[in-house]
């Protein structure tokens, strides 16, 4: 079993971001699975690319009105590949708390992998699931 530490300012790119503010947040990686197949684990309605935190945000908004969903009724997730350590990993963002810590929907998402979360609610609450 092979450790990893991060140091505060691993982190820092969350300050000042929207990730930074009164919405509450989940952000997850997994180890070694595409982004396209961690959609597809969630059995996710594709809505087109996004790039950065500001047009993810917008697009949720977006989808929100187009859709006419109540707060609650959908929740949508960012994925993109990134490089770390021991491999490959999908980032996983949503504004609010919903998919990171569903355990129905991450026990799909873990099948055969390693996942971990990291969440953080309009009120401040927060916790990581591995």
């Amino acid at each position: 079993m092979s450790t990893v530490t991060a140091s505060a300012p691993d982190y820092g790119w969350v300050r000042g971001s929207l990730l930074d503010s009164h919405l509450g947040y989940c952000v997850g990686l997994v180890k070694e699975v595409a982004p396209e197949d961690v959609l597809g684990r969630l059995q996710a309605d594709r809505q087109g690319p996004s790039t950065g935190l500001t047009a993810l945000y917008r697009r949720s908004d977006e989808v929100q009105e187009r859709l006419d969903y109540e707060y609650g009724d959908f929740q949508l997730v960012g994925a993109a590949p990134v490089s770390g350590a021991g491999g490959e990993w999908t980032l996983m963002v949503e504004f609010n708390v919903a998919v990171g810590f569903n355990h129905e929907l991450m026990a799909e998402v873990s099948a055969e992998t390693q996942v971990v979360t990291r969440y953080l609610n309009p009120v401040g609450k927060g916790g990581f699931h591995w």
